[in-house]
């Protein structure tokens, strides 16, 4: 996700998501990295709160929380 402010910032967020392996667990891992322009701002890896029906739903999820998190 990219987004363009008027002050000439540019705003990425990079959201990605590990279908689970691990048929215990069942939870996918996100993973989030957050930059203005080259720099780098937060980044992190953590296993999803609930338990995604599909991966769609969890890839849906990962960029939601990313978003929310940005703001």
């Amino acid at each position: 996700l990219v987004y363009l402010a008027s002050n000439k910032r540019q705003y990425i967020i990079y959201a990605n998501i590990d279908w689970p392996c691990d048929v215990d667990i069942k939870k996918s891992t996100s993973s989030t990295v957050y930059k203005i322009n080259s720099s780098l701002i937060n980044r992190s890896s953590k296993l999803q709160s609930i338990v995604a029906m599909s991966i769609i739903d969890a890839k849906y999820r990962v960029l939601f929380e990313a978003i929310r998190d940005a703001i």
